[in-house]
């Protein structure tokens, strides 16, 4: 009896010693792994990194507000908000270092799309131009895009609203999946790009 009872501590003693061993062997491995891993990332590409907000300047803040709250459905989250440039609030410092000297005062309005990205628009006392002067052609940003099932749709609501369609839909790729695109202004000729479908949905050879 006694031998049994010290063979099964023996052995129970022995299998402990094992299952330590292999947890101390799996916690290498995942430290190991964990280390690879983190190097990997740090060597190949940094953590991607969400889209904040966009801004845009238009002469007319009321109407712009109105424009993409009625059109794309957007949140108005604030404003608007008027900064003095000889203000000595918080804004008017930090607008000073932003944007220099002789500004006057502007005013703006924060916007929100459904997934939380931000869309500030300003009105500057001293902007003379009424419509954009971006282009695709120059350096710089040159639009920016949504998107919505229903295209024709929302093209309509961009033209009832001083807007206007400034390309025919493109059919991307015809009796697939009917990915279309199709390019659009505001009423102050800032650029749209209306997609149908996933932006990462577009296929790998559309340029070939």
């Amino acid at each position: 009896m006694r031998l049994s009872i010290l063979f099964i501590v023996a052995c129970f003693i022995s299998i402990q010693a094992k299952a330590q061993q292999v947890n101390a062997d799996d916690s290498l491995s995942a430290n190991k792994i964990s280390a690879s891993t983190q190097k990997g990332v740090k060597a190949e590409r940094p953590y991607p990194v969400n889209f904040s907000h966009f801004g845009v300047t238009v002469p007319n803040l009321e109407k712009a507000v109105e424009f993409y709250t009625d059109v794309f459905g957007w949140y108005k989250i604030s404003g608007p908000v008027k900064v003095k440039e000889k203000g000595n609030n918080k804004l008017s410092k930090v607008s000073r270092g932003l944007y220099g000297k002789g500004w006057d005062y502007f005013r703006f309005s924060h916007l929100a799309t459904a997934g939380g990205i931000g869309f500030e628009i300003f009105e500057f006392s001293n902007n003379s131009t009424k419509r954009s002067t971006d282009s695709v052609f120059k350096t710089g940003f040159s639009h920016v895009a949504v998107q919505t099932p229903n295209v024709k749709q929302l093209l309509q609501r961009i033209q009832k609203y001083g807007g206007k369609q400034t390309s025919k839909i493109f059919h991307l790729t015809p009796g697939k999946d009917g990915y279309k695109l199709v390019y659009a202004e505001d009423p102050f000729g800032n650029k749209i790009e209306i997609y149908s479908h996933a932006y990462i949905l577009q296929t790998e050879n559309l340029g070939q």
